[in-house]
């Protein structure tokens, strides 16, 4: 999984942020 999960809440993939 990405890194962002662990700091960001599980956002869409279409959500702002999920983005590399």
């Amino acid at each position: 999984m990405d890194p962002y999960e662990e700091i960001e809440p599980h956002l869409d993939e279409d959500a702002p942020g999920f983005v590399e």
